[in-house]
């Protein structure tokens, strides 16, 4: 699909549209290498190695001054999980 097909459909500013492709293109292209990964726990998206997130961190968007409702999180390759702690803490 283009970028222009793209647009028509989502009315997504072609600018952005662009940008993002050019992400893809350069995602093709890269090796994801993570130091210290275990062997057996990578995967491949077309021609690259990646290996998964083992854990992800809440960043902290209201400065600590009070309990984001939203939180949001990113991932990385080592510590403790927060999302796991999260979502424990407020299951209904």
């Amino acid at each position: 699909m283009t970028v222009d097909e793209i647009h028509e459909i989502t009315k997504i500013d072609e600018w952005f549209l662009w940008k993002l492709e050019k992400i893809c293109k350069m995602e093709e292209k890269t090796v994801v290498k993570v130091p210290g990964s275990v062997k057996g726990n990578e995967t491949t998206v077309g021609n690259n190695l990646i290996y998964p997130p083992r854990s992800f961190k809440m960043v902290d968007t209201c400065a600590g001054e009070f309990d984001a409702e939203t939180p949001y999180f990113y991932s990385t390759t080592g510590g403790e999980n927060e999302a796991e702690l999260f979502l424990e803490e407020n299951r209904n």
